[in-house]
């Protein structure tokens, strides 16, 4: 990217990061904001719940029939 722009790869680095974050809010959270992380959290835990699980290791659990 850098050599295509003809610039250092610092430069653009930098200039990325400003255009990234130019929009990142600072300070302390809102109550809804406090409120979105909660829901989100929740909803992430709640499909990660539902989701079938894989085993890893190979080891199988055992059912009793």
């Amino acid at each position: 990217m850098a050599v295509v722009l003809g610039k250092h790869p610092n430069n653009v680095r930098d200039i990325w990061r400003a255009i990234k974050f130019s929009g990142r809010r600072i300070g302390n959270w809102t109550q809804a904001e406090y409120q979105s992380l909660f829901d989100l959290v929740n909803k992430d835990l709640r499909m990660r719940a539902y989701e079938e699980r894989n085993s890893k290791h190979g080891l199988v659990s055992a059912r009793r029939v």
